[in-house]
């Protein structure tokens, strides 16, 4: 309100939704590049293919700090928003929100394996070889969980339709 002020309460309600949901598209569009960033480095280098790896890389490492970020004001803002129907238990225990409880588990579940992939591949050197291999490939289970998620649990989403159909064609062809 210090910035523009709500003319209407209606407005003003609408601020916490806006957030809400902008945050969480941003999120997933950022783990969807992380995830096709993710798959460009899997696959067997070349000669070419070792250029192109040394200049995704970095975006692939630290692009999750970016997605946290998001994540984390996407929570806060449903769980401030008094008609959200997302307390915070709801959001962080699967299952137990108001507002259509299976989807936004699915979104729960989806953050804890990010926190596990996050955590993991900062810390590759103190895991069991072959470890972290098995846990960083939770990143496509991710990508599902979350994509479901906004799918599922989005009031808009037959507006983002395009959208998550693009994000599902370039995680497929990273593939």
């Amino acid at each position: 309100d210090q910035i523009l002020p709500a003319s209407t309460d209606r407005q003003a309600e609408l601020r916490f939704w806006l957030a809400a949901r902008a945050t969480g598209v941003v999120a997933l569009l950022l783990m969807t590049a992380q995830v096709v960033f993710g798959l460009v480095l899997s696959h067997p280098h070349n000669k070419t293919t070792w250029r192109v790896s040394k200049k995704i890389f970095p975006w692939h490492d630290h692009i999750w700090v970016f997605v946290m970020a998001f994540l984390v004001a996407h929570i806060v803002s449903l769980v401030v928003d008094p008609k959200a129907g997302v307390d915070v238990a709801g959001a962080f225990i699967p299952g137990l929100s108001q507002y259509r409880s299976a989807p936004v588990a699915l979104g729960t579940l989806a953050l804890y394996a990010f926190v596990i992939t996050a955590v993991t591949a900062r810390w590759t050197r103190l895991l069991p070889n072959g470890w972290w291999l098995m846990l960083h490939r939770l990143a496509l289970v991710i990508f599902i969980f979350s994509w479901l998620h906004g799918i599922l649990a989005g009031t808009d989403s037959a507006a983002l339709e395009t959208a998550y159909i693009g994000m599902a064609i370039a995680v497929t062809a990273a593939g």
